[in-house]
């Protein structure tokens, strides 16, 4: 069996901190926080991702939002809700550690209502909650395969955080398979090495 590849991470820079992207909710669509209510919804969109939550995980989920940092897109004419996104106190990612950091976490567009910027709108708008937040770590975490997700962030001028050899590689196969160019000069390299253990997993990637 291959050995699993340790995510991928990506840093907003901190110099665009004081310019955060913005993006439009599309016709036919909401834009709202989340209510308790929401929860079955929320799981089942989320399951649909590979991503299923038993109660105490989502409980732990829900306890790293920030407050009004919880972000769903609802389809008007179904009322149903099509995406989600998060903004999240996560110092502690899987594989290295963001002091004080913000993750922006658990992005998903339903199947049926991709290619009309809901993605890149729920990451927009959990990133202005960060930074309202106050914070400067700012991070999301990924894997090679999601080349649209990875698309979306990169447009939103999230840049590779290279926390260990060999993300160079790999982040250069990802913009060869997307078509951009490998800005390598804009891409972030740790200043220390406070890493986490090997074995753990990414956390609210």
């Amino acid at each position: 069996m291959p050995e699993r590849l340790k995510p991928l991470y990506m840093m907003f820079p901190e110099s665009l901190i004081p310019y955060p992207p913005d993006a439009s909710v599309p016709q036919g669509y909401q834009l709202r926080l989340y209510r308790d209510e929401d929860a079955p919804a929320v799981l089942k969109l989320l399951a649909g991702e590979g991503w299923g939550m038993e109660d105490g995980k989502y409980l732990d989920f829900l306890n790293h939002c920030l407050p009004e940092g919880l972000f769903l897109i609802v389809e008007r004419e179904s009322g149903e809700i099509v995406a989600t996104g998060s903004a999240l106190h996560n110092p502690q990612g899987g594989h290295y550690r963001f002091p004080f950091g913000g993750s922006i976490g658990y992005v998903v567009v339903h199947p049926e209502h991709r290619g009309k910027g809901l993605g890149e709108l729920v990451t927009a708008v959990a990133l202005r909650r960060l930074i309202r937040g106050g914070y400067r770590n700012i991070w999301i975490g990924t894997t090679d395969d999601r080349l649209p997700a990875l698309k979306t962030y990169l447009k939103l001028r999230f840049v590779p955080f290279l926390y260990e050899p060999g993300m160079e590689d790999r982040w250069h196969l990802v913009h060869v398979q997307l078509n951009l160019p490998s800005l390598t000069r804009e891409w972030i390299v740790p200043h220390d090495n406070k890493k986490t253990p090997r074995d753990q997993e990414a956390s609210h990637v």
